[in-house]
């Protein structure tokens, strides 16, 4: 676990998951499937130089075979296992299941999700190269991110460059358009949770600002604040055990490999996560908040009624 970030078992699951996509070696001193996928592992998890991980006693391959495995490997976990472990509740029960979770351990209700965005790092691409550049001065893609409860990854949109704001990824997601068809077919007691950079919407609860303590308004940020914080350990969880997306690990693929690169890291943080593996290192931090920007005036009036309501039957 401490090198390739799974355990034995889970390890040899992925591998005969896989399997039936790769190519197989057509000479008997060929590279595995086996060796493919704990070379890209060790890739994912420490985000060292192909050549160190080549050289690696677990591995022993050279610096064009290690680019060779981790790209086909990634490019397979991607096509083939992705979906079926990075899943958004879709059904009422399942909607319900995390809502009480919420409630039961933080006291904020009707929340089906927690929400925020996170910048990995990015070489300088060679195309359109303003877009990748964050707020922080260096390239980077900026990947929106919905947790449950557990941390469990339910959805990863990483389709965007880093000078992006979170709000114009969110307008622009399947999961707000969604969230919006199941708010107009009368559906309203559910929501996500997101910082103050993103815009009130009913189906989408911020912070309320200026808040004087004591009041029903300020128990409702107290507990908005611990309910959301479980993205934020979210992303420090995802970012510790898979080094490779980690800033100081910059990351010298292009950006559409790079956006593929995390969410095959999602979807094995989901994997550990059901598997009960432990992260025994202690979590990085979260990042900074963004500023809000301009938003849609009347969603924005029907997402401060909503959260009046919610203030006023459960934080009086």
């Amino acid at each position: 676990m401490e090198l390739f970030r799974l355990n034995k078992v889970t390890t040899r699951w992925l591998i005969n998951q896989i399997q039936p996509f790769t190519h197989e070696p057509v000479k008997s001193f060929g590279v595995t499937t086996e060796i493919k996928v704990l070379c890209a592992l060790r890739f994912y998890a420490t985000g060292c130089y192909q050549r160190s991980i080549g050289q690696d006693f677990n591995c022993g391959l050279s610096q064009s075979s290690v680019h060779r495995c981790i790209r086909e490997i990634t490019n397979v976990i991607y096509e083939h296992l992705c979906d079926q472990h990075i899943n958004f509740p879709n059904t009422r029960r399942e909607r319900n299941l995390i809502k009480n979770e919420f409630m039961v351990r933080w006291g904020f209700p009707g929340t089906i999700g927690a929400i925020d965005c996170t910048h990995i790092a990015i070489l300088k691409p060679p195309i359109e190269e303003h877009n990748f550049i964050n707020r922080k001065g260096y390239h980077s893609l900026n990947v929106q991110i919905i947790c449950d409860h557990n941390l469990k990854i339910n959805n990863m949109f990483a389709n965007f460059g880093g000078s992006t704001h979170d709000s114009f990824i969110w307008r622009n997601s399947i999961i707000q358009r969604y969230l919006r068809t199941l708010h107009e077919n009368g559906e309203d007691n559910i929501w996500l949770i997101g910082d103050s950079g993103y815009p009130l919407q009913p189906y989408l609860l911020t912070p309320i600002g200026n808040a004087v303590e004591g009041t029903p308004e300020h128990r409702y940020n107290v507990s908005h604040i611990q309910a959301r914080n479980c993205v934020e350990r979210c992303i420090g969880v995802l970012k510790t055990r898979f080094r490779c997306i980690l800033k100081e690990r910059t990351s010298r693929y292009s950006p559409n490999y790079n956006a593929k690169l995390v969410t095959v890291c999602a979807a094995l943080h989901n994997i550990c996560i059901a598997e009960n593996i432990p992260l025994d290192e202690e979590i990085l931090p979260p990042e900074e908040l963004d500023l809000l920007p301009h938003q849609n005036e009347n969603l924005f009036n029907e997402g401060q009624n909503q959260r009046q309501l919610v203030v006023h039957r459960y934080f009086q």
